[in-house]
């Protein structure tokens, strides 16, 4: 059953590479072919490390995904609030109108933070469902 399976792919994978020896899985059968040992090493070295790879890249995506839902979950009138060091004054938006001194921040500057509220607007609506 199933640990003859794990003891055929041990016997393929790790024991008969050291020996010299390539175990390829065909349609109908098996075939066995001579090698060096040193170059079937280095093709599961290879294969270990592109697994690691793949497995990184998901673990990276996964926190993306998980980064980007938790920032999607804070209600845009709250985005600015805490950032005390830069703003002292918002809109009924939460928008931030004056900066930490209480100077009125500039056009440009709050159309720009309006911008950063609408998109913050869309994620936090899409995430609400």
């Amino acid at each position: 059953g199933l640990s003859a399976r794990f003891a055929g792919d041990e016997l393929r994978d790790l024991t008969l590479p050291e020996l010299g020896v390539r175990l390829e899985d065909k349609g109908s059968g098996s075939v066995w072919k001579l090698e060096d040992p040193d170059v079937l090493r280095a093709e599961r070295a290879l294969k270990a490390q592109e697994a690691e790879a793949k497995a990184e890249a998901k673990r990276l995506d996964a926190a993306k995904k998980a980064a980007k839902e938790a920032a999607a979950s804070v209600d845009p009138r709250d985005m600015f609030k805490g950032d005390t060091a830069k703003y002292s004054q918002f809109d009924d938006d939460g928008v931030p109108t004056h900066d930490a001194a209480g100077e009125p921040l500039s056009k440009s500057s709050i159309k720009k933070l309006k911008k950063e509220w609408e998109k913050q607007k869309k994620a936090f609506e899409k995430a609400k469902g």
